[in-house]
């Protein structure tokens, strides 16, 4: 017969392999649920990426649209409905992107190309074009009270402050970037405005973002460029 201080030890032995073991499993079950944790992390930021740089080559024309060449006539002053809307001055039908969505706006403006497109659209501070399938451009365009701001003259504006109903259509016009030397210094009293925390209202001709302008609007009319200094007759 054993005596029964041995059984203890060695019950007492196999308790203390038992444990270990389970530290051993515990410790790497938490590794493991570290390293998910960190993979899906990772996986969320690339799928980002991802996404980011599919709508970029998806929508090369919608993010680089802006209003070029506006025209006095009033959105609310044309027949037609949310989408559309025919316009007297130019003849031509207006569209409204931010009632389309996304993909929509994109193939319209690459099946009308350079010239040929009369649009409305709205404009986040970022940047980012307001469309229908956008959630915090549906959000932001059933709030009232909102300044809008337009944007004038050909190849880009600095933008001012105006009332929505005094926003303006006008033909789309994409215009060829000027090269950076041949762009003319800006005048000091057409710095651009800084518009960060504002929504943008942009009804009229769309061109690229990446050109300058030698206009800009203030309250709905186009305000030329200052004239050249005049020099004095020399005395002979």
């Amino acid at each position: 017969m054993s005596d029964p201080l041995d059984a203890l030890r060695a019950y007492h032995a196999r308790l203390e392999g038992d444990l270990a073991e389970l530290e051993v499993r515990r410790a790497e079950q938490a590794g493991l649920a570290e390293a998910a944790s960190r993979v899906a992390r990772e996986l969320r930021e690339s799928q980002a990426l991802l996404d980011g740089h599919a709508r970029h080559r998806r929508l090369p024309m919608l993010e680089s649209a802006k209003i070029a060449s506006p025209c006095p006539a009033r959105w609310e002053d044309m027949e037609g409905d949310e989408h559309t809307r025919f316009c007297d001055g130019c003849q031509k039908t207006v569209f409204n992107l931010s009632a389309l969505t996304a993909e929509e706006a994109e193939s319209l403006l690459q099946a009308h190309g350079e010239g040929g497109l009369c649009a409305k659209l709205y404009r986040r501070a970022d940047g980012t074009v307001l469309t229908q399938d956008c959630p915090v451009g549906v959000r932001r365009k059933r709030l009232r009270g909102v300044r809008a701001l337009a944007i004038a003259a050909a190849f880009g504006a600095a933008i001012t402050g105006v009332a929505d109903d005094d926003a303006a259509c006008a033909s789309a016009v994409f215009a060829v970037p000027v090269p950076p030397a041949a762009r003319p210094a800006p005048a000091p009293a057409h710095a651009p405005v800084d518009v960060t925390f504002f929504q943008q209202h942009l009804l009229g001709g769309i061109g690229s973002s990446d050109v300058a302008s030698d206009k800009f609007q203030r309250n709905g009319a186009v305000e030329p460029a200052p004239p050249p200094p005049t020099r004095a007759p020399r005395r002979r």
